[in-house]
């Protein structure tokens, strides 16, 4: 280490370096699991070539995920929500994949999704204030992928790699609808890049959302462990999501990963995934900002 370490707290990362640390920690990963082979799985329902609904998300380490899912109120409770998801439900069985795992704070989804087979994995109480995060869970098997029904006039698209314009008109439908439900909620970005001279030599990526800080990706190169870097890294992006005006903070981290640095830096496992990757254990941790003086620094 050349003693000239430079520590830089962002909003607004660049794509490159923000690339660089979510490269690094996936190529550490593979020392442990296999590669995540994370793809895109993404559903579109159009009418007279309008789109009116779509699901985003994606599969990895044999797990299905839902980043965004919207319908327009038009054609809500007709049976298109059901084929959607049961499309993508299909794709990921095709894939390989034996859970279908991913949260929703939105009341009438939870039902949906209760509906449809999933029950309550854990609940995340405050996010969004006043409200509750309930993380969902089913277990995917092949004889689920049964004939769904066909909807007249309704045409469905799956795809892993949508175009820019279709993927906006269902992040836009969802965020107005979670405008007009919730109220508006500014997600800000949040890094922290450490750099040795000119190279990165650890960071880490998040943001913070609903008064909680998210930690995303969170790499040191294994040249500067057990220096201390990771607490000062992790203390910035607190101190900024504090400023930012968060009170909590969580993460996933994986059994092979920093459970241990975590736990002693305040924070506690609030729940588990099994098979999170295949042979693992993912984490859901979380930490009360308030008492950011109550672990060592």
């Amino acid at each position: 280490m050349s003693g000239n370490l430079r520590f830089d707290v962002t909003n607004n990362p660049s794509k490159k370096d923000a690339a660089f640390i979510e490269k690094r920690l996936r190529e550490y990963n593979l020392q442990f699991a296999e590669d995540d082979n994370h793809r895109g799985l993404n559903v579109f329902c159009r009418k007279g070539g309008e789109i009116i609904g779509g699901l985003l998300g994606g599969t990895f380490w044999h797990n299905m995920y839902i980043r965004r899912f919207w319908l327009h109120e038009d054609y809500r409770r007709h049976g298109i929500g059901g084929v959607v998801l049961g499309m993508a439900e299909t794709e990921a069985i095709q894939r390989g994949c034996v859970y279908s795992r991913f949260e929703t704070d939105i009341p009438s989804a939870l039902m949906f999704y209760m509906k449809h087979g999933y029950s309550i994995k854990f609940e995340l109480e405050d996010f969004p204030p006043g409200g509750i995060s309930f993380y969902l869970e089913r277990a995917l098997a092949k004889e689920m992928s049964a004939t769904l029904p066909v909807i007249r006039d309704i045409d469905f698209e799956i795809t892993e790699k949508p175009d820019d314009e279709s993927a906006k008109v269902v992040e836009d439908g969802l965020t107005r609808f979670l405008d007009a439900d919730e109220g508006e909620d500014l997600h800000i970005q949040i890094a922290v890049i450490c750099r040795d001279g000119d190279t990165i030599i650890g960071g880490l990526t998040g943001g913070a959302s609903y008064g909680w800080m998210g930690i995303k990706f969170f790499w040191i190169d294994e040249k500067y462990r057990g220096m201390g870097i990771g607490r000062k890294i992790l203390r910035l992006a607190e101190g900024e999501a504090i400023r930012q005006g968060c009170s909590h903070a969580h993460l996933n981290t994986h059994d092979f990963q920093a459970p241990e640095f975590y736990r002693r830096m305040g924070y506690r496992v609030h729940s588990e995934h099994a098979e999170l990757p295949p042979g693992h254990i993912c984490y859901f941790m979380v930490k009360d900002l308030n008492t950011i003086g109550s672990a060592p620094s």
